[in-house]
């Protein structure tokens, strides 16, 4: 079982590069949501005399009151949505619910096999970091990708994964994790890594999700010292960082600034169609074709049906209802576990999460469901 999770962690770092799309790119399958049926399958084989006792678990009840709120909103919209757009749909709410059983597998291990799977985190980022670097250096001009239905990015870091907000937020999480280590010159150094990547991605909503971790641990440790340094550290950083041709490399860009805009409101004219339920959890995309926003061609593409905010497309597709479950799951975790490293990870993200549908990236559910299994300062 144990070697099933080890193996699962070393392949996080390959991201997008394992990515498999049966039905077109609105329904991809990557390689770890294969590995992650593994996972789950063996540990329900393996130890099914514990899963008695982990139903009882204060996890159980707020995850299903959020997976019970996904399930009807799409059930109170299959009026609205084909055959294959109810299945689409139903797998990315699978795909959650197996994500959040990651949290299970991980709180049911020995506490050696806790910290071992703890350190392979540790390398997973560092991997994704200099996996990144080499991209940025080697193949800054991605361009190309554009062909694929991805954006395209010019001497920015986009990384494994493919994207520089996704890269971005899983590289903070990485930092917020090496930071919560005891000092040593090689977290220190892992550290450097992952900061260097992270300053590469131009991303905007990184460099806040980062000024925003180090703020909380300011309040947690009680030390001013810590957001000044990194705010002086991102200030700095901003006034070396290489300059290239293209949009990408301008963090005063405004052109994204008001396709978030617009999108928001988007998302808040799908609300409006259906303001307690929601349109069905996942298939905003086929609304906004309905509704003539998006076009058939644009349901296919990797990125161009989605809510930016991850608040914004569960506020549209599962309704205020749905909003309240998942904000309760949130509110749960943070006041079961209050220490700065799940608080800085969930918080961090749930900023991020604003500018791009982070909280349901599979990659960062994975990270977060794990470290919040092997954190857990109560197991029941």
């Amino acid at each position: 079982m144990k070697y099933f999770l080890y193996l699962f962690i070393l392949i996080f770092p390959f991201g997008q590069l394992l990515r498999w799309e049966p039905w077109g790119a609105e329904s991809a399958i990557h390689f770890n949501d294969l590995a992650l049926g593994i996972v789950l399958f063996s540990w329900l084989v393996i130890q099914g005399k514990n899963h008695k006792v982990l139903l009882k678990h204060w996890f159980v009840k707020p995850v299903l009151l959020w997976i019970l709120a996904m399930v009807i909103s799409l059930l109170l919209n299959l009026v609205n949505l084909t055959g294959k757009e109810v299945a689409i749909s139903s797998l990315y709410l699978i795909r959650w619910a197996a994500y959040a059983g990651l949290f299970f597998v991980g709180v049911s291990q020995t506490e050696k096999v806790r910290k071992n799977l703890l350190r392979l985190m540790v390398l997973a980022g560092l991997i994704t970091g200099l996996a990144g670097l080499t991209q940025y250096l080697f193949l800054p001009n991605v361009t190309f990708l554009s062909a694929q239905n991805w954006d395209d990015h010019y001497f920015r870091l986009v990384g494994s994964f493919l994207d520089p907000g996704f890269t971005g937020a899983i590289l903070i999480l990485f930092l917020i994790l090496v930071f919560s280590l005891r000092n040593s010159l090689e977290n220190f150094l892992f550290w450097i890594v992952g900061y260097v990547a992270m300053a590469l991605t131009y991303s905007r909503a990184t460099y806040l999700m980062f000024l925003f971790g180090a703020s909380l641990s300011s309040i947690f440790r009680r030390r001013p010292k810590i957001i000044l340094g990194a705010i002086a550290l991102m200030l700095v950083t901003l006034m070396l960082l290489p300059v290239h041709p293209g949009e990408g490399n301008k963090l005063g860009r405004e052109y994204s600034v008001w396709s978030r805009i617009n999108n928001w409101k988007q998302s808040l004219s799908v609300w409006q169609k259906s303001p307690l339920f929601g349109v069905g959890f996942n298939s905003y995309r086929y609304r906004l074709q309905d509704l003539g926003i998006l076009s058939q061609q644009g349901v296919r593409e990797s990125h161009g049906g989605g809510a930016d905010s991850s608040i914004m497309l569960v506020l549209a597709t599962t309704g205020i209802i749905g909003l309240l479950a998942y904000l309760n799951l949130g509110r749960v975790i943070l006041t079961r576990q209050k220490n700065l490293l799940i608080w800085s990870s969930f918080l961090g993200i749930f900023v991020h999460s604003w500018f791009n549908n982070t909280l349901f990236y599979p990659w960062v559910m994975e990270w977060l469901w794990l470290l919040l299994a092997l954190t857990v300062e109560d197991k029941q």
